[in-house]
């Protein structure tokens, strides 16, 4: 009940045609990407397993490409499947670290990630390649992913660009000129996967760095001090992108 009723104001309030859903447990997402569908919404499914060899995601995928392929032959031409997100980030083997927070600390820290750069997209491409063969092999539907802004990917084999395309500093501008210039460079229809901030006084100049105002290890988690809550910084920030 209470996924319809998100899903009903995501449609009927927020004037949105698509949703994306991300997710573990392959039955709640098929659950939810029905509800949507019947509420009239298109669904983007996103299969999320962190820190777990590759192998074992690989064989998430498959089930939940088997899933997306169920609904997709219900509800033709309305069902995108994203093979990840930030694989590089996400998955094992490609940042050094063990844990996702482990390889978050190289990761907002660009001088020391440039150091893998190389090593990224060499592992980042062989993993996608067997992605991509795995989604291929169970969904007959359009087939993309969710890239980091320091991922380098080769996107031959995908559909659409998916790029977690985030606007932070102070020259907002310059979002709209690099998602210009992605789109018209690109040779396929591009979709930006994640965008948005915090809702707290310069929250917008930080995007996908907003998460470091929050104790998260506190019980329960709250605001570091000196943060001022402000849900108008981030409705602006999510109005203007």
């Amino acid at each position: 009940e209470c996924v319809r009723r998100d899903l009903l104001a995501i449609r009927g309030e927020l004037h949105c045609n698509t949703v994306m859903l991300i997710g573990t447990d392959i039955g709640r997402l098929e659950e939810a990407a029905k509800t949507a569908l019947d509420v009239g919404l298109d669904v983007y499914i996103r299969p999320y397993l962190a820190d777990e060899p590759h192998d074992v995601i690989l064989d998430h995928l498959a089930m939940t490409a088997e899933m997306a392929e169920r609904l997709r032959s219900l509800y033709p031409n309305r069902v995108t499947l994203l093979l990840g997100s930030e694989f590089s980030f996400t998955s094992r083997g490609m940042i050094p670290g063990r844990w996702l927070l482990l390889r978050l600390q190289i990761l907002v820290r660009p001088r020391l990630r440039r150091l893998f750069d190389r090593r990224i997209t060499r592992r980042l491409h062989r993993f996608l390649r067997r992605a991509l063969s795995t989604a291929r092999a169970n969904f007959r539907g359009p087939v993309t992913y969710a890239s980091g802004y320091w991922e380098n990917v080769a996107w031959a084999g995908f559909d659409l660009i998916g790029v977690n395309l985030y606007r932070l500093g102070d020259d907002p501008a310059g979002y709209e000129r690099r998602l210009r210039a992605l789109v018209r460079d690109a040779a396929k229809p591009v979709v930006v996967t994640e965008f948005g901030c915090g809702a707290f006084v310069g929250a917008d100049r930080r995007g996908p760095g907003s998460f470091r105002a929050v104790r998260w290890f506190s019980d329960p988690p709250n605001m570091k001090k000196g943060y001022t809550r402000d849900e108008g910084v981030q409705a602006r920030y999510l109005s203007d992108v």
